[in-house]
């Protein structure tokens, strides 16, 4: 029998009911239980423990999740402990890493220098964390649940075929951007050189604690090629709602430390002249797949995609900012693509007129603040 819960946070029986399965597992009283909010498919709770430990109770309500978390919480460093699990309840009880400044905090702050040393300091950790991991992979990779609805080439096609659309392609054009999504799918097929990471590496899924960046939120753990992994800080923050104008050498000087950490497990991988256009190709994988999760509803209307309360952009703010990026960053590698991103940014300048996506507020104050990052002539 399993304890049924809800998600989107959890009321008082919610609570109470994951504070019962916590005590029963770990043979100790649970004194108090605050609510972390969680998700539709989870509930997170802080839980107060009768000898004198606090911890965290993460409780999904099906599916999957809770496999690949757990892989992720034993697994991967620079992440909370795991103290225990629950299979039958996809219940996960780990260490709590406390409340500090998540990345969020800092680029949304006022503190400039903060912003920049901690952003660079998340590169490396991060590129250092799934680095570590490369050794074990492949005995860990029977391990990665497979969800068999999902196909990420297919996503990716779909992008594409929705960009064409949209911008009316000829066919010529068409074919041409078709063909070069065979580039991209060998960064998505599994190779050799696959690191397990957490795949939501969002500012606000990491804490800056005393012993440095912790990473959270590992539901979505898996196995993917690096440069995937390097696309979060090079475009930067791949499928995040905290996305905004950072200085001009800000993203340039994260990829490097990602980059020289990566070097430090993968130097086959860094030391080659094709990691630059890896990392390139990986962006596109990413806007492109973006592109198909995001454009419907942009073209319905529009909104902030953060959370309420935030600074965040508009889904069209958001895709128009990084078709623009895609095509200059793509034109040596991969010229239809970049060529149909071009033209993507210039029907969304043309026909949605949004503004440009502003600075990070902690940078609000920088001369360069008005000037993207990458520019089509």
């Amino acid at each position: 029998m399993t304890d049924s819960i809800g998600g989107s946070g959890g009321g008082a029986d919610v609570l109470a009911r994951v504070s019962h399965a916590v005590a029963r597992l770990l043979g100790v009283e649970v004194l108090d239980a605050a609510d972390l909010g969680g998700s539709d498919r989870s509930v997170v709770a802080r839980l107060h423990l009768s000898d004198g430990r606090t911890v965290i109770a993460k409780q999904y309500t099906d599916g999957e999740a809770h496999r690949h978390e757990r892989l992720g919480l034993a697994h991967l460093p620079g992440t909370p402990e795991l103290v225990a699990t629950d299979d039958v309840r996809r219940l996960l009880v780990m260490s709590d890493i406390g409340t500090g400044a998540t990345l969020a905090d800092l680029l949304l702050g006022e503190n400039p220098t903060a912003a920049r040393e901690g952003a660079l300091s998340w590169a490396r950790a991060l590129g250092a964390m799934v680095g570590s991991t490369h050794a074990e992979v492949e005995t860990l990779r029977p391990r990665i649940p497979v969800d068999p609805t999902f196909d990420a080439a297919a996503v990716v096609r779909t992008g594409v075929e929705r960009l064409a659309d949209l911008v009316g392609l000829d066919d010529a054009a068409r074919a041409a951007a078709s063909a070069e999504v065979a580039t991209l799918e060998v960064l998505l097929a599994p190779s050799p050189h696959d690191v397990l990471w957490p795949s939501d590496t969002c500012p606000d899924n990491a804490i800056l604690t005393d012993a440095g960046w912790r990473f959270l939120d590992l539901e979505g753990t898996s196995a993917s090629h690096p440069a995937i992994v390097a696309a979060y800080a090079h475009l930067p923050f791949a499928t995040c709602w905290c996305v905004m104008e950072p200085p001009a050498d800000l993203t340039a000087a994260m990829t490097e430390a990602f980059t020289a950490a990566l070097a430090e497990h993968l130097p086959e991988v860094t030391g080659t002249g094709s990691w630059e256009r890896q990392v390139a190709l990986a962006d596109a994988v990413w806007v492109i797949a973006s592109t198909t999760w995001l454009l419907p509803r942009a073209l319905e209307g529009d909104g902030p995609i953060g959370p309420e309360g935030r600074p965040s952009p508009t889904r069209r703010q958001l895709l128009a900012a990084r078709w623009r990026a895609l095509a200059v960053d793509l034109a040596p590698h991969a010229p239809a693509l970049a060529r149909l991103a071009g033209a993507a940014a210039e029907w969304a300048r043309t026909r949605w007129a949004e503004p440009g996506l502003g600075p990070y507020p902690a940078f609000a104050g920088e001369n360069d603040r008005h000037t993207p990052r990458r520019t089509m002539d």
